[in-house]
């Protein structure tokens, strides 16, 4: 692991933490075990597509796992969820999101 592979370290504790094995956050995320282990080696970073799927899989964000962002959980989630009522009644916004989604395949 290189000195500065933020990620990979990150990555590795979150995995740990939750009892996770790279095999299981390969299947979850359809990134090959190559390439979760040197994600976590510093040897390769993730495209930002593969990021965002191991995010969503492990429940924790993106900026925590890049370094960013010393909080694994997003701060702001309370108020996303306080704000669906709104969204979904604003069908071209609800739209959006979706094909937003859909587009990174999560």
């Amino acid at each position: 692991m290189t000195k500065d592979n933020v990620f990979g370290k990150r990555l590795q504790m979150v995995l740990q933490e939750n009892n996770i094995s790279a095999r299981q956050l390969a299947n979850g995320t359809d990134i090959t075990e190559v390439s979760i282990s040197r994600y976590i080696n510093g040897t390769r970073t993730p495209k930002i597509g593969e990021l965002s799927r191991i995010a969503v899989f492990l429940g924790c964000s993106a900026d925590y796992l890049i370094g960013l962002d010393k909080r694994k959980e997003e701060q702001t989630l309370g108020i996303l969820l306080n704000e669906i009522p709104a969204c979904l009644s604003n069908t071209s916004y609800t739209k959006n999101i979706f094909q937003y989604y859909w587009d990174i395949g999560v």
